[in-house]
């Protein structure tokens, strides 16, 4: 075998090939209370700063963890249970995705509330909705205005109508 047929981690010392996959953890901390999270993982092939740990198992039985960037460093022909890792990496992602929305909907929300309490306690906004017209033509006509829109919306609008109400508010506020 010529050297350039040994595997990089093998060079590294990290193990014998082939290797196989054995799971992934997820390595933060926080620093200090209200900080964000930071890697808390470090990678045994370069050393880079990880979050997320895929752990691979060598065929001499030694267990080290890598990076995102490095496991893909890893031929899919090298890799006994291939099918296991892309698995748990498409799982980590969609949770991923699924903190991400529920933050923003969150997020989202809060405005929505702050806003409509806002309207609640100021007079002038709810007096200047009130004069102006309804935002659909055929409800002008039956003599309804913003104000009727806004309290239509707060009943049965979703967030992306709840947002949209929000920023007329807070537009209203800043006048």
């Amino acid at each position: 075998m010529t050297t350039l047929d040994i595997h990089p981690w093998e060079k590294a010392g990290l193990g014998v090939a082939p290797f196989r996959f054995v799971g992934m953890s997820e390595k933060v901390y926080v620093a200090a209370p209200g900080c964000p999270e930071q890697p808390a993982g470090t990678c045994d092939y370069c050393g880079n700063g990880i979050r997320y740990v895929y752990h691979v198992e060598s065929a001499d039985g030694r267990r080290f963890g890598v990076g995102c960037d490095c496991i893909r460093k890893l031929d899919r022909e090298c890799l006994v249970n291939a099918t296991d890792f892309e698995r748990q990496v498409a799982a980590q992602k969609r949770k991923l995705r699924q903190a991400q929305t529920a933050a923003r909907r969150a997020k989202d929300e809060a405005r929505i509330a702050a806003a409509f309490a806002l309207i609640d306690s100021r007079p002038d906004i709810q007096q200047a909705f009130a004069a102006r017209p309804h935002p659909f033509e055929a409800m002008a006509k039956e003599g309804q205005t913003f104000a009727d829109y806004v309290d239509w919306m707060r009943r049965m609008a979703g967030v992306s109508g709840g947002l949209k109400i929000a920023r007329e508010i807070e537009k209203a506020a800043t006048r």
